[in-house]
């Protein structure tokens, strides 16, 4: 089997602005505060109605 058959369908110009794109490689500070608080799978079973 080739490489190629892995890689995902982009050229290889969208590879370099995908790669060359600094939003997607900035690091996250571990220590920030979110805005929104996390969501856990307990939150999504509440909304559940039974009928």
């Amino acid at each position: 089997m080739s490489a190629s058959k892995y890689l995902p369908p982009f050229t290889t110009e969208e590879r370099g602005t995908i790669a060359a794109d600094p939003s997607v490689q900035m690091p996250v500070d571990p220590g920030a505060v979110l805005s929104e608080p996390e969501v856990t799978y307990a939150d999504f079973l509440g909304d559940e109605v039974d009928e």
